[in-house]
């Protein structure tokens, strides 16, 4: 036998790859947010949202590496594109960033409230212990 058992539902793991699409569209979102900002000559601004983008990478990296562990066959769907209408240059991509991460934590709980009505157990302990659900959180305004 080559490969041990799957370890994740298939239902769970399509959920998880629209997640790593969906992580990769915040990444180009934020990276949107740099260059606006630089070019209006904010460059701490910029510097924070490529530090921004960087971690909707690294989110997207955990996504995969789990996939992978769990033998899940990759099947990688369409980044969807935001396209931000920018009106204040300095309230409207402070505002999208907030909603865009609420948004995303609430992605990731309905992975998780997936993971336990599918009797994923390892992807629902993944979740719930894990660094992405830590990180994301993070990102969360207070």
């Amino acid at each position: 036998m080559n490969r041990k058992i799957k370890t994740i539902s298939d239902a769970v793991g399509k959920e998880l790859v629209a997640q790593y699409s969906r992580e990769m569209s915040n990444y180009l979102l934020y990276r949107q947010f740099a260059n606006h900002y630089y070019l209006q000559g904010y460059e701490e601004l910029g510097d924070y949202y490529m530090i921004r983008s960087e971690e909707e990478v690294k989110h997207a990296s955990i996504i995969f590496d789990y996939l992978t562990v769990c033998d899940f066959p990759i099947q990688f769907t369409e980044i969807p594109i935001v396209t931000p209408k920018i009106e204040d240059a300095f309230v409207d991509p402070i505002k999208l960033t907030v909603d865009k991460e609420i948004e995303t934590t609430m992605d990731l709980l309905k992975i998780l409230e997936m993971a336990i009505s599918e009797k994923d157990y390892m992807t629902e302990q993944w979740l719930k212990e894990g660094l992405l659900m830590i990180q994301q959180l993070d990102e969360e305004p207070e």
